[in-house]
């Protein structure tokens, strides 16, 4: 499901007076080798091109947001469904392959590849969250910032030897 909807509006910005972003003052720009669209970016940048987060919820209801950018999220809406409905999001690698060759057609620049990457952080997201859930003692580690040992010798070996090490250490020395 893909809803590139932002869920609240977004904050307007009133820049102070003097400030860079004010429509009167101008700034060097992309465009300012062209005099017409100098004087301010407003001449030149598009009005709107769509919200720039992006929200993907797996059929396990976990969301996932992704920041696209500008006009990623229309790719993402319009594109992606069609090849992302059914499929497995740890398989990060193929789902970044399958994007990437299917937006073949229309380019592989900066809007491609800002929407492709906002999927893939997408599904990385998701992966982190099954994985703490699979993972007996993660949440707690994660809440309270203490492993167990057991935990500690089963998922991170070379530094609980590193800590018992220490340990031993110090009481070696007093």
């Amino acid at each position: 499901m893909v809803r590139p909807q932002p869920k609240r509006p977004i904050p307007t910005y009133t820049p102070a007076p003097g400030s860079w972003s004010t429509g009167g003052v101008e700034v060097a720009n992309p465009m300012s080798i062209y005099a017409k669209y100098k004087a301010q970016r407003s001449l030149f940048m598009a009005e709107d091109l769509g919200p720039e987060w992006v929200e993907i919820t797996t059929d396990k209801g976990v969301k996932g947001f992704g920041f696209g950018g500008p006009g990623a999220a229309y790719v993402v809406e319009k594109h992606f469904p069609k090849l992302l409905l059914g499929e497995d999001p740890f398989k990060v690698e193929q789902l970044w392959d399958i994007l990437w060759r299917s937006t073949m057609y229309y380019g592989r620049k900066g809007l491609v590849v800002h929407a492709i990457s906002a999927v893939v952080l997408i599904c990385a997201i998701v992966v982190h969250i099954y994985a703490a859930f699979w993972v007996k003692g993660s949440i707690a580690a994660m809440t309270r910032g203490t492993v167990t040992p057991g935990w500690a010798w089963k998922h991170h070996r070379a530094w609980f030897r590193e800590k018992i090490h220490a340990t031993h250490s110090r009481t070696r020395s007093d």
